[in-house]
């Protein structure tokens, strides 16, 4: 789970833009889309640091997360996120 106002966010756009925040840091890049499979990345990550290890350590698994992410569906209440392994985010509107 995402703490509340940790201002971890994402924006795919349809012609494969990215981009985002992981809360300390802003990240640009491109997604590749085809029938529910996506795949992000690569993605450039400014490099600010945070000053609580905690935002550092949940930047570094949501770019880890990110990485992984192999299929989606768009849903009303959100863009559902899946790996691999089955395992699902969701991110709502």
């Amino acid at each position: 789970p995402v703490p509340e106002g940790s201002d971890l966010w994402l924006k795919i756009a349809f012609d494969g833009a990215v981009e985002g925040s992981t809360g300390c840091n802003r990240f640009t890049g491109t997604a590749e889309m085809d029938a529910g499979e996506l795949v992000l990345g690569p993605l450039a990550v400014t490099e600010m640091a945070c000053l609580e290890p905690v935002r550092m350590e949940r930047e570094a698994a949501y770019l880890k997360a990110l990485g992984e992410v192999r299929w989606f569906v768009v849903a009303p209440e959100g863009l559902w996120l899946s790996r691999e392994d089955g395992s699902v985010a969701v991110c709502l509107w």
